[in-house]
């Protein structure tokens, strides 16, 4: 009997001695190797491969680096013709690793500015262009991909992977710094080799011209007044297109749906926890959580349910260094697909809307940081007035998060399509719907989009414009 006790105590402390030492190694190599970064689920990891997954409770889902700062969208360009991957699609799940790996293995030879006909003629025989829709700050940047950036370059808004010559077929990547509207050629000794084979992967490919290939982006004639001028990275689709079904409805999972264990992880998030926290629940469904540090509450609004979460500390850091600007953003993206996957939500695609820059931080020390949904590479907007409402807003001093709200919606492959006639028809209706005739108009995107209006979902155009930060969708009707 006193043997068979003796294991006992020998089997636990050996459990208790490999725990101390998981803990202790995983906060030793994060510190080491920066791991944490770009792997926050470093010790979760460990662990599993030590049999004692779940044993630290922990259910967060940790987004790669590469998921958080991702191209909005990635186009190939074969010869004249284009085939335009939008994040959340099947097609740029299966090539966007494959690109990956080719940025990745980017070694700077040289890197020289170039001028702006240099970046547009490279984008138009054999590329790849990584449209990042927004501004991020080169640490922030290097520290999502694990990527270095000569010193020049202050922000990164999109890429260009290209051959530079058919002779010497060596690897050149051009990088578009929005910030300063400059842009930059870093030659390599590596061969575009594997550029051209992902491009024969593909089979697709059609006419889409870049607005520059037909001069919307400067004045045809500059003793006439030119209404819209459209950003000379935005590629043109002449056609009409037709959106697949979906429809919007409440998420048929509720908050007291979700387990336990789960949703301790969502609480955390947010510094709270049950222990702690003074717990509210009404009729309706809607929870609130209460405690020194902020609150959380959970309520059920028309077609959508939402979360919103303010802290107790109301103190502005501002700019706090390029790492807590990284670190604002991750745990933001993590928030928001832990969240989205704690609803069984996994349908919806999340998409930064905002720079994440220095400048970011307003005069108040504030940084607000917004993300839209997408479905099957098609952004889903609220709208109010034809102005887009993101569904995740989220405000940071310095790294630490003081508000955030998210609706929730489900989406379902139901009801009819939505087409949606050219957009050479929604630019013409631009002014109309702006009711300034005598402006001109400096689109920055311009792109396909589900709206929901009080009417149901469309399927609308939607534009942003140059040096203002709404949207705004374009309804025009199918002659």
């Amino acid at each position: 009997m006193n043997r068979k006790k003796e294991i006992l105590k020998n089997i636990t402390l050996s459990f208790l001695v490999i725990s101390s030492l998981v803990l202790f190694a995983g906060s030793w190599l994060r510190e080491w190797s920066g791991i944490d970064k770009n792997n926050e689920n470093f010790i979760n990891t460990l662990a599993s491969k030590v049999g004692l997954s779940g044993f630290f409770g922990d259910s967060i889902d940790y987004p790669n680096g590469s998921d958080v700062v991702a191209p909005a969208s990635i186009v190939l360009t074969s010869g004249a013709e284009r085939v335009i991957l939008n994040k959340g699609t099947d097609m740029y799940s299966s090539k966007y690793g494959d690109i990956l790996s080719i940025l990745l293995s980017l070694k700077s030879e040289r890197c020289v500015e170039v001028n702006s006909s240099e970046w547009f003629s490279s984008n138009k025989s054999q590329a790849i262009y990584l449209d990042y829709d927004i501004n991020y700050h080169r640490e922030v940047f290097m520290s999502a991909l694990d990527i270095p950036l000569p010193p020049e370059i202050a922000s990164v808004s999109g890429i260009i992977l290209a051959s530079n010559d058919s002779a010497t077929n060596k690897l050149v990547a051009y990088i578009h710094d929005d910030t300063e509207d400059k842009y930059y050629k870093i030659s390599t000794n590596k061969s575009a080799r594997n550029v051209k084979s992902l491009l024969s992967s593909v089979s697709n490919y059609k006419n889409i011209p870049f607005a520059t290939e037909l001069g919307f982006n400067t004045a045809a004639d500059e003793d006439i007044k030119q209404q819209v001028i459209i950003n000379g990275n935005v590629p043109i689709d002449l056609e009409s297109h037709r959106l697949s079904p979906v429809e919007v409805s409440l998420p048929e999972k509720t908050i007291s749906d979700i387990e336990d264990k789960k949703f301790n992880s969502i609480l955390s998030l947010f510094g709270l926890s049950r222990s702690s926290a003074q717990e509210y629940a009404d009729k309706d469904g809607s929870f609130m959580y209460i405690d020194t540090y902020g609150t959380l509450s959970y309520k059920i609004e028309e077609n959508r349910s939402i979360v919103e979460y303010s802290s107790a500390s109301k103190m502005a850091e501002g700019f706090s260094g390029s790492e807590a600007l990284y670190k604002a953003l991750y745990s933001g993206y993590s928030n928001s697909v832990n969240i989205l996957e704690a609803f069984g939500l996994d349908n919806i695609t999340l998409k930064i809307s905002s720079d994440i820059l220095s400048k970011s931080y307003n005069e108040e020390g504030i940084m607000t940081i917004y993300m839209d949904y997408c479905y099957n590479g098609i952004p889903v907007y609220f709208t109010q007035d034809n102005i887009i409402i993101h569904p995740v807003e989220m405000k940071f001093s310095g790294e630490n998060l003081i508000y955030y709200k998210q609706f929730l919606i489900e989406l379902s492959p139901t009801g009819s399509y939505k087409d949606i006639p050219p957009v050479l028809n929604a630019i013409n209706n631009l002014t109309y719907l702006l009711e300034k005739e005598d402006e001109t108009y400096y689109i920055n995107d311009i792109h396909k989009a589900y709206t929901i209006t009080s009417f149901g979902l469309e399927g609308n155009w939607c534009v942003k414009l140059e040096n203002d930060e709404n949207i705004y969708a374009i309804k025009v009707s199918i002659p």
